[in-house]
């Protein structure tokens, strides 16, 4: 993960350093993560695993 999104072992020991602060930010990154990517049908798919035997429309997103 640390190579795909450029991190360096510099960046990672400031993340570190900051766990305090930036912990309770994380929920609130990844509901606004979601928040954007979860429209798109092309991403929201990768989301929402087809359930065998369940047909209902997630999301509204079109198959």
């Amino acid at each position: 993960m640390q190579d795909f999104i450029d991190l360096s072992s510099d960046d990672a020991a400031a993340l570190h350093s900051s766990l305090d602060v930036v912990a309770p930010l994380v929920p609130a990154v990844v509901d606004a993560a979601y928040e954007k990517l979860l429209p798109f049908d092309i991403t929201a798919k990768s989301f929402v695993p087809h359930q065998t035997g369940y047909t209902r429309n997630l999301l509204g997103t079109h198959t």
